[in-house]
């Protein structure tokens, strides 16, 4: 069915037992709408016997936000048994590694490189649509980085650390510094580290890197990774937001040289 606002709006009246609405689901709906990636699965919208919404309140919040000329393409199921909402997605959720038949690891780089593009947005609006061309930006460069250090510890072979080491490599930095830097963090080599690089290890179990903050963490690895700071005392960043704002200009240039446009070919739907 085309599925107008208004519509919308007057089928989430009939949601009376659904779980709590997540505002990143919604969002990440609309993005990808904006983006041109919506499409009709076998998924939607559905009611039970009883007339009560059983499955698609997060759709149909999404589509309730639009312009109200706008109609958006859904399956819509009725006349379910209403005891079948207990089964409705009890599966398991395929992951953007499943769904491309990429390494995980790669994925969580190519995700990494897509926040930096999207900073202000949430995490669960990157499709695997939207993610699919920063993955096969990054995969030379990791593909390259990983043949050179398969082995590392889980604590520094994360996304911002691998991603920072790309981006130094996709700049034009020293490739074999680069390489060497991230080898011996990876694998705690001390001996191995460059100054700027110790001094990242050192913050870190000194507790002055909080992990949960992964541009950061990108920002303070990148500068580790590069050698015109190797006289460095300490590594400060005074101006995360706009490093990463550096970042995400060379990247959309980058990317702009590539047919996909980082992303940016999808057309939105017309009202």
């Amino acid at each position: 069915m085309l599925v107008t606002p208004k519509m919308a709006r007057e089928w989430l009246n009939k949601n009376t037992s659904n779980r709590p609405l997540r505002a990143g689901v919604v969002n990440g709906f609309k993005n990808a709408f904006d983006r041109g990636e919506w499409k009709i699965t076998h998924q939607g919208i559905a009611f039970g016997i009883s007339g009560k919404l059983l499955d698609g309140q997060h759709r149909l919040t999404f589509i309730g936000s639009l312009p109200e000329k706008s109609a958006v393409p859904v399956n819509v199921t009725t006349d379910q048994d209403d005891d079948t909402f207990d089964a409705i997605d009890q599966g398991f959720k395929r992951t953007i590694s499943d769904i491309h038949g990429v390494a995980s690891d790669l994925v969580a780089v190519g995700r990494f490189f897509a926040r930096i593009m999207d900073v202000g947005g949430y995490k669960n609006a990157l499709t695997p649509q939207y993610v699919k061309p920063f993955i096969d930006w990054v995969q030379p460069e990791y593909e390259a980085l990983l043949s050179f250090s398969p082995k590392y510890t889980r604590m520094w072979a994360t996304a911002p650390v691998r991603s920072a080491a790309i981006y130094n490599l996709k700049t034009g930095i020293d490739r074999n510094f680069v390489r060497l830097a991230y080898d011996s963090l990876v694998h705690l080599n001390v001996g191995a580290m460059p100054p700027a690089v110790r001094l990242l290890a050192h913050q870190h179990m000194s507790g002055k890197i909080a992990s949960s903050r992964s541009f950061d963490l990108f920002c303070r690895a990148q500068k580790a990774f590069d050698p015109a700071n190797a006289s460095l005392s300490k590594i400060v960043i005074k101006d995360t937001a706009g490093q990463i704002s550096d970042g995400r200009t060379f990247v959309l240039a980058q990317m702009k040289k590539r047919p996909d446009e980082a992303g940016q070919v999808g057309v939105k739907p017309s009202a």
